[in-house]
């Protein structure tokens, strides 16, 4: 699935500036919700995120490390301390320190001898302190020998920062591993020393922005439970309204659901794996989502005859819609949105209660 690896600065405190007042609480504001964004990610368990084991060292060593009374200090100047509690968002920070593991871990590395990575561009480091500019490019190193050694995230890889280059958020990195000490073989020992590594890494700034440069349709096919389908088809509704102008605010609500039969019947016609049925799935979905194309829906009736009522569930009528000539989606028209039920072959007119 999913990769994302998170820069140390992101737990840093926001500096002291001379910032007007109402940036001040922009800044600290802005910095609470990446926190929560990044507590959630964490909890939901959709991707894989791993943090740098010197991130502790370097925040405090910048004087960064966002602790109780800093905290307290800094929410008060901002006149944000009615809003927000300093242990609240120590809580968060020590959450993500103590439950995301270390990417050094992940390679099983107990210690490496290796410079500072050079990266292209690197204009968006400028106002990092030294010990979160060398966290940040042995971050960047060890995320490139991850990519080697284990090969790139069907999904994608990323890396989270909180400012992006000033030109493309791909980076160019460069650097060598001179040695190592190694807790497991695997899977780094088939690698000679010294060991050149030149790549490029993706950027990115919000957790949220993970949407806009995924490819849905893979992470669909990768899912490996219900909530991955989920986040995959709110991406794709994304994708899906600004292609054809259509109101964004509807592909990020809730009006739809999944039927407790509808992920077993998905994965069972093919729609699950296949990438072209993948594509009619959920532009059907989609579709139905939004209320479009509505030639292609359909009631679903109790018998064969044109004028047999309508499939109910309470108040909930039974649809149908194509897909394609030879599969139907089958779904529930609840108050509060379409609740998917099943994908159907043609003469399939069944529907999960």
């Amino acid at each position: 699935m999913l990769r994302v690896f998170l820069d140390a600065h992101l737990l840093a405190m926001p500096q002291r500036s001379d910032e007007p007042l109402g940036e001040a609480v922009s800044t600290f504001e802005d910095y609470v919700k990446r926190l929560l964004e990044l507590n959630e990610a964490r909890r939901s368990g959709f991707a894989s995120m791993f943090l740098p084991s010197d991130a502790e060292e370097a925040l405090f060593e910048a004087g960064l490390y966002p602790l109780w009374d800093g905290l307290a200090t800094a929410l008060t100047a901002a006149n944000l301390d009615g809003s927000y509690q300093p242990q609240d968002i120590v809580s968060v920070v020590d959450g993500l320190l103590k439950q995301l593991p270390r990417l050094e871990d992940e390679l099983r590395i107990e210690s490496i001898l290796a410079e500072p990575a050079d990266l292209h561009p690197d204009d968006y480091l400028r106002e990092y302190p030294t010990a979160l500019a060398d966290s940040h490019r042995r971050l960047m190193l060890l995320a490139c020998l991850l990519l080697r050694a284990n090969g790139r995230s069907s999904c994608g890889d990323f890396v989270i920062v909180e400012r992006l280059p000033a030109r493309a958020p791909e980076v160019s990195v460069r650097g060598r591993i001179e040695d190592w000490v190694l807790s497991s073989p695997e899977p780094c020992q088939r690698f000679p020393l010294p060991l050149d590594l030149i790549d490029r890494v993706r950027l990115i700034r919000r957790w949220r922005d993970v949407r806009q440069v995924l490819d849905p349709l893979e992470v669909w096919r990768m899912a490996a439970s219900a909530e991955h389908r989920i986040f995959a088809f709110r991406t794709f509704l994304l994708s899906f309204a600004e292609a054809n102008g259509l109101a964004s605010s509807v592909a990020v609500s809730e009006s739809w659901s999944f039927g407790s039969s509808f992920l077993g019947s998905v994965d069972m016609l093919g729609f699950g794996r296949e990438r072209a049925k993948i594509q009619r799935l959920l532009t059907a979905m989609a579709a139905t989502v939004f209320r479009i194309n509505l030639n292609q829906v359909h009631q679903l009736r109790t018998g064969q005859a044109g004028n047999n009522p309508q499939v109910k569930r309470g108040q909930d009528g039974a649809w149908r819609r194509d897909i394609d000539d030879e599969f139907h989606l089958h779904f529930w028209s609840t108050p509060t949105g379409a609740e998917f039920a099943a994908t159907v072959v043609h003469n399939d007119f069944a529907i999960p209660g």
